[in-house]
């Protein structure tokens, strides 16, 4: 195996939290440590491979000293900042390149899921990893330093001289000459890393950032043990658009687990078969088009995509008076109390369709696209409108609505005023707790939707008469 690393330590007269700082140089033997807990990693890119600075504990006591409160830094050559070029590393070829420049580094061959995901990182995309126990979790970061340095192709590389001065701090030393920053969750909104966080120098140079046993941001931090865990998204927030995600964890439970994980990181689905899209109101036709256009963005893979506004009458009334009054109105107006003339137009038009390219300006002859992607979808059927008003769905008949009817509840058996208004806040707490337990698939909805108030009111005042769960059928 060759010989170990080593680690050494040092302290901030500034601040007293503890950070370790990595120095990597070239090694064809790589021992990679598992720092116990979660720990986030900022990566740039300054040398070839690496190596922990100077030599006070070996690598084999690593564990008993290492603290997840460590801080890191990696350098990002220009030309690897630019944006995507759309042929990158995680296609057949670039796997195979990845793979012989990543070789000569590495003590055995790497597994071809982490070399993937290594792969998509370089290309920009964020990647949430989700492997088996002592699956090489540790590599979807050390490979992907790696990677970035003999992409780089440096010079041969240099070592950091381990500088242990009273006034030595650590802070300052991440700005520069620093290739991986180890962080803990408590120190994101210190104010020594907000600080560096606004350095240009260092943030100019980021390229990742990396979050180990990422199901802890669940576990810990949605439960209020740690909420400093949340705060991850916050930083990744302030920083640029081409600084990679790079989560990695063991476990992570599928469904509302994995959902609530990824709303926290702030990372959203890239849904490809959206069928339909709902609008509740709306003032302005800009919103309802931005949803909408969600809808069937992959051609074949959703079959008649359908968008639906629903607008109360009273909103539809106010549409139709705004356009008799200001009928040569168009543009940006908000006339009538938020209400958008557009909107109005668009609500009392004769055909959606029509209206909508008399709003945007849209050409009548369109010239269709040849890229792949388009000659591959089927363009749509332009010679009859499908819009509600020039295709009228079938009315559906109107239900039948039986209320059961009481007799006059005895004074003695009704509920008094102070018991109805308890009753109310216990209902209203039921429906707050059942939206809650629930909010991933009901959030779109009030959680007072299921008891309405004049229900729960019709249920407090007939309390005495219910005695079957047929009686609440009100």
């Amino acid at each position: 195996m060759g010989h170990f690393p080593t680690i050494s330590h040092g302290f901030s007269q500034q601040e007293s939290s503890q950070c370790w700082v990595f120095q990597f140089i070239h090694d064809h033997h790589v021992c990679a440590v598992d720092i116990p807990g979660l720990f986030m990693t900022i990566m740039a890119m300054t040398c070839q491979s690496f190596k922990l600075v100077d030599s006070h504990v070996n690598i084999a006591g690593a564990h008993s000293c290492l603290s997840p409160s460590s801080l890191i830094r990696l350098q990002l050559p220009t030309e690897l900042m630019s944006e995507p070029s759309g042929v990158g590393l995680s296609t057949p070829e670039g796997l195979q390149l990845a793979q012989k420049l990543l070789w000569p580094q590495l003590p055995h061959n790497i597994h071809d899921y982490v070399l993937e995901g290594i792969c998509k990182a370089v290309d920009g995309t964020d990647i949430l990893a989700v492997t088996k126990t002592r699956g090489s979790k540790s590599w979807y970061f050390y490979g992907y330093l790696l990677l970035l340095q003999a992409l780089q192709d440096l010079s041969p590389p240099y070592t950091l001289a381990a500088v242990h001065h009273a006034d030595w701090n650590l802070w300052k030393e991440c700005i520069e000459d620093v290739s991986i920053v180890l962080l803990s969750p408590e120190q994101l909104l210190s104010r020594p890393f907000d600080r560096l966080l606004q350095n240009q120098a260092f943030t100019s140079w980021l390229c990742t950032l990396g979050i180990d046993k990422v199901y802890l941001v669940h576990d810990w931090g949605d439960q209020s043990f740690c909420k400093s865990f949340c705060h991850i998204t916050l930083v990744h927030a302030c920083m640029s658009c081409h600084t990679a995600l790079i989560a990695v964890t063991a476990t992570l439970l599928a469904g509302d687990e994995t959902k609530e994980l990824l709303a926290i990181l702030g990372l959203k689905p890239d849904l490809p078969n959206v069928a339909d899209a709902v609008e509740l109101g709306g003032d302005h036709p800009n919103h309802g088009k931005q949803c909408k256009g969600h809808m069937g963005r992959f051609g074949g893979d959703v079959k008649d995509p359908c968008g639906i506004t629903y607008v109360t009458k009273a909103m539809l009334n106010k549409a139709k008076k705004m356009v008799q009054k200001h009928p040569s109105e168009s543009g940006g107006k908000c006339i009538d109390g938020g209400l958008h003339i557009s909107m109005a137009q668009l609500l009392t038009t004769s055909c959606y369709c029509k209206q909508e390219n008399i709003l945007y300006d849209n050409p009548k002859d369109k010239t269709p696209c040849s890229c792949e992607t388009c000659t591959k979808i089927s363009p749509p059927n332009t010679t009859q409108c499908t819009c509600s008003n020039c295709c009228p769905e079938p009315i559906l008949p109107s239900l039948l609505c039986t209320k059961a009817t009481y007799t006059t509840i005895p004074m003695a058996l009704q509920l008094m005023d102070e018991m109805k208004k308890h009753g109310h806040q216990q209902l209203e707490l039921f429906c707050q707790d059942l939206w809650k337990e629930n909010h991933h698939k009901i959030g779109h909805s009030h959680p007072f939707t299921f008891l309405p108030n004049n229900y729960v009111k019709l249920l407090l005042e007939n309390f005495a008469h219910l005695e079957a769960l047929s009686d609440l059928d009100l």
